[in-house]
Order: structure tokens, then C-alpha cells, then sequence
């Protein structure tokens, strides 16, 4: 069995850290589905949570972990977001 293959059916976490600002240890503030997506809401930016399986549809590198992207620099705390 490779040892980096992970059970992409099990229950997983993950921190979400923005790659602009790496001292930002906010925690998330919300989460939604829209459009089949995870949407996550911190407060200074908005994220995609992005499945193994999104990744990797055709499941030809079974190493490949969950994992995000920045989608926003605002987030939570700005006016346009919480509207």
C-alpha cells in the first residue's frame, strides 16, 4: 500500500493560511455551499476549499491532498462581504 495515498472518503482538516500574509492566524468565520462549492469566509479573505477529488477527478495520483485557494483579499470584516 503507498504510504502517501490518503482515504479520500474519510473526514479530513486542514488550516487555512493566506499565502499573502502568513502572520494572519484568524480563524474561519463561515462556510457555505454554493454551486457545488466550499466557500470559506475568514476575515480578511475568502477561500475555495478544494478536494483531493476536485484536484485529481481522474484519481491518477492518489498522493494528492485537499488543499484550498485564495479566491478574495476581503473577507469577513469588510462591508461588501457581510451584505
Amino acid at each position: 500500500m503507498n504510504p502517501n495515498k490518503i482515504n479520500r472518503n474519510s473526514a479530513f482538516s486542514m488550516n487555512i493560511q493566506d499565502p499573502d500574509s502568513p502572520e494572519d492566524k484568524s480563524a474561519i468565520v463561515d462556510m457555505f455551499t454554493i454551486d457545488n462549492k466550499l466557500i470559506i469566509f475568514k476575515s480578511s479573505a475568502i477561500y475555495q476549499g478544494l478536494t483531493a477529488d476536485t484536484i485529481d477527478s481522474q484519481k491518477q495520483h492518489p498522493e494528492t491532498r485537499h488543499s484550498y485557494e485564495k479566491l478574495y483579499s476581503i473577507g469577513a470584516s469588510a462591508l461588501l462581504s457581510n451584505k
